[in-house]
C-alpha cells in the first residue's frame, strides 16, 4: 500500500514541493525539481508590478554618493505605495510590495536580496505556512522548523529564481524547472 499523501490540503502542483521540503527538514537532501515545479506553478502569469517595483528600487539605490534626506526618501516611498495600489495586483504583488517596503524601511537597497526575500515569502506563505502545509505537519510530529537551515537548503533555487526575475521582470512563465532537471544520458544507465 503506498504512503498516504499528507499534503492533501495543498493544491496538487504544490504537494511534491512540500514533500521535498519536508524530506530536507528531516535530514535528507532537498530535491530541487519538485520545488522548482511548484514555483513555476505559483509564478504562472508573472508578477504584474515587478517591473515598476524594480524601477522604484533602482531609483532608491542611487549611486551610493547621493545624500539621503527626508524629502527624497518620501517621494520614493510614495512611489512604492502607488505601485502597491496597482489595480492589476494579485496576492503575489501584495507580497512583493510588503517585501520591498520592509527592505526600504530596513535600509536594504540590493534588488537581488529583496527578490530572494520575496521568493522565500512565496514559499513560506503557499507551501510551508499554508493550511495543511509543511509547518502544520511538522507541529503534529513535534519537529521544530529551523528557518535558517531551510533557507540553506533552498538557497540555490531561490537565488536562481531571483536572478531570473531580475533579468526578465515582465515574465509570464519562469521555466525554472528546466534548470533543475537532470540531464538524461541515453547511452548509459540513467534512463529513469
Amino acid at each position: 500500500m503506498p504512503d498516504r499523501d499528507i499534503f492533501t490540503a495543498l493544491s496538487p502542483p504544490l504537494r511534491p514541493a512540500a514533500r521535498s521540503i519536508m524530506r530536507a527538514i528531516c535530514g535528507r537532501e532537498l530535491e530541487p525539481l519538485p520545488v522548482a515545479e511548484g514555483l513555476n506553478h505559483l509564478f504562472n502569469g508573472g508578477v504584474a508590478t515587478l517591473g515598476m517595483t524594480l524601477r522604484c528600487l533602482a531609483a532608491l539605490t542611487g549611486d551610493g554618493s547621493q545624500a539621503w534626506f527626508d524629502g527624497f526618501a518620501y517621494i520614493h516611498r510614495a512611489a512604492l505605495n502607488q505601485v502597491c495600489e496597482d489595480p492589476r495586483r494579485t496576492w503575489k504583488d501584495n507580497l512583493l510590495c510588503q517585501e520591498a517596503i520592509r527592505a526600504y524601511g530596513l535600509g536594504v537597497r540590493d534588488e537581488q536580496l529583496i527578490l530572494r526575500r520575496f521568493v522565500m515569502s512565496i514559499i513560506g506563505s503557499r507551501i510551508i505556512e499554508a493550511r495543511g502545509g509543511v509547518a502544520e505537519h511538522l507541529t503534529k510530529r513535534g519537529v521544530k522548523l529551523n528557518v535558517q537551515e531551510l533557507e540553506k537548503h533552498l538557497s540555490p533555487l531561490v537565488d536562481t529564481t531571483a536572478a531570473m526575475m531580475l533579468r526578465n521582470p515582465s515574465f509570464k512563465r519562469l521555466g525554472l524547472a528546466s534548470r533543475f532537471r537532470s540531464e538524461v544520458d541515453l547511452y548509459n544507465e540513467n534512463l529513469l
